[in-house]
């Protein structure tokens, strides 16, 4: 399962020498990110030959209710 490091966590998960196992099990328990926000984006996204910035932008969607 991957996990997500708070930019605090990154550091010290790059230099596992310095704090041992019992280190790295407190950074994936206390500092991991598991709150994310989310929203649509272009359909874009769905083809390597669109690799454009905008391709992240919001976008509004229809309900075809």
């Amino acid at each position: 399962m991957p996990i997500v490091l708070s930019w605090e966590a990154h550091a010290a998960w790059k230099e596992p020498g310095k704090g041992g196992v019992e280190s790295l099990l407190d950074i994936l328990s206390s500092v991991a990110v598991t709150e994310f926000a989310y929203y649509p984006v272009s359909k874009q996204v769905n083809a390597v030959r669109n690799n454009e910035p905008r391709n992240i932008e919001p976008v509004e969607v229809e309900l075809g209710i």
